[in-house]
């Protein structure tokens, strides 16, 4: 059984973690270890956590669960704002061609299956999905801008 000191400084690592950009935390002292890390930080970030004694113990205490509230989502429902991110690396294009119409523009609307923005990459150009329904409220690059994964496309009210 966890003592509640013990369970004070899990819950403290735990804030330690949510509060700074990294993938994994880990941390031992003399008697216990602790790990921290995504286990699924494209779907939706998940924390896995396992404790284990590191002394004479004759089976690690394993501690497992998921973290539903994540940071990002307590960011959306503190701002109203949803974030479409790049999902890989490559050039930015707001339109299927240069003659044609931007996909969305700011104040459309779009829902989930709303095509938004292509990237291109080793010449392939893969859709970007809205992923939400909401407003179109900030584009934040123009055609051709190279972007990384991860980097932020749009900002949509949700």
């Amino acid at each position: 059984m966890l003592n509640k000191k013990f369970t004070n400084r899990i819950l403290e690592i735990f804030e330690i973690y949510d509060k700074n950009p990294v993938s994994k935390i880990s941390i031992k002292d003399k008697k216990f270890g602790l790990t921290i890390s995504d286990s699924s930080p494209k779907i939706k970030p998940v924390h896995s956590v396992s404790v284990e004694r590191v002394s004479s113990i004759d089976s690690p205490i394993k501690i497992e669960g998921n973290i539903s509230e994540t940071f990002d989502t307590l960011k959306e429902e503190k701002t109203g704002l949803y974030e479409i991110k790049s999902p890989m690396t490559g050039a930015f294009y707001s339109k299927p061609n240069p003659n044609s119409e931007s996909f969305v523009k700011k104040g459309d609307f779009v829902n989930e299956s709303t095509t938004v923005a292509l990237i291109e990459a080793m010449k392939m150009f893969n859709e970007v999905k809205a992923g939400v329904k909401g407003v179109i409220e900030e584009i934040k690059f123009k055609d051709g801008d190279f972007v990384n994964q991860g980097d932020i496309l749009f900002l949509v009210k949700i």
